[in-house]
């Protein structure tokens, strides 16, 4: 008898134990549902067909037609459509697919972030004809999507697009500091040719007027004529 009461209490006590652990792991599903973000299948559906849309109009390198996935009235959309703008002149987009799109999370009661795996394919077009290879790369952005009254969604706001149409005022950049270090390097060279007149004995000075008057040319005359003979006399002395 006392072993029966005891074999009971037994299973009791693991049941009580199992109800407790099955409690605890429906609280903590119902936590992660809270959590996460307020989208139906609908909703998924219409945010995927909204980057389909985004997607189209890089393909077909057409501002205006990725501009109508953002949301109207928007305070940046002059910056983002120059951006582009400046984007497609200086590259043809491939292929621009869209890989995964993963919810975030809920920032307003129609706003959701949302993050976006990219894979993409574009030719530069600043580069000359024949080093226009293809470029390939995936990169994954957060977006900020707006749900609108008929249940489609439009975009709100990326740093995505704050990025794009960059890469020719870099290349301006570059440019710009290779003519500065060249010019530098003239200088330079014209001041030393200068300086090899000046010193020279006996003093020429047809050579020190030339190399005066005519900064570069003068000084690059100077240097085939004069100064690398010289210094191959005195390298055979």
């Amino acid at each position: 008898m006392f072993r029966s009461l005891l074999c009971l209490a037994l299973a009791a006590l693991t049941a009580a134990a199992s109800l407790c652990a099955a409690t605890k792991e429906k609280d903590k599903d119902r936590e992660q549902i809270a959590a996460a973000p307020e989208l139906s299948e609908q909703d998924v559906k219409a945010i995927g067909e909204l980057f389909q849309r985004l997607s189209a109009g890089f393909l077909a390198g057409d501002a205006s037609a990725c501009m109508r996935v953002f949301v109207p009235g928007l305070g940046t959309r002059e910056q983002i459509e120059d951006n582009l703008i400046n984007e497609f002149k200086q590259s043809r987009y491939l292929k621009f697919e869209i890989v995964q799109i993963l919810p975030a999370e809920k920032l307003q009661p129609s706003i959701h972030s949302v993050d976006v795996r990219l894979r993409f394919e574009f030719i530069n077009l600043n580069r000359p004809p024949e080093m226009q290879q293809p470029i390939r790369n995936s990169t994954t952005e957060t977006f900020a999507v707006k749900k609108l009254d008929d249940g489609s969604f439009a975009l709100l706001h990326s740093e995505f697009f704050d990025s794009l149409g960059m890469r020719q005022g870099m290349g301006l950049v570059v440019e710009g500091l290779l003519a500065l270090m060249f010019a530098i390097a003239l200088l330079g060279f014209w001041t030393w040719m200068g300086w090899e007149t000046l010193r020279t004995r006996p003093r020429e000075v047809a050579w020190q007027l030339i190399v005066l008057l005519l900064p570069v040319i003068g000084a690059v005359v100077y240097f085939g004529v004069r100064y690398i003979p010289r210094q191959l006399r005195g390298a055979r002395t």
